[in-house]
């Protein structure tokens, strides 16, 4: 086994997808919601 650093990577800069991401991937041309529309 290599020596690699002791510490583990650095965390990402965006949560996995697992977690309820800040801003889910949703089709711009249509609002999921009325309220996104206005």
């Amino acid at each position: 086994m290599r020596r690699r650093s002791p510490s583990p990577p650095p965390p990402s800069p965006s949560p996995p997808t697992s977690s309820c991401p800040p801003s889910p991937p949703r089709p711009r041309s249509r609002a999921p919601a009325p309220t996104a529309q206005r």
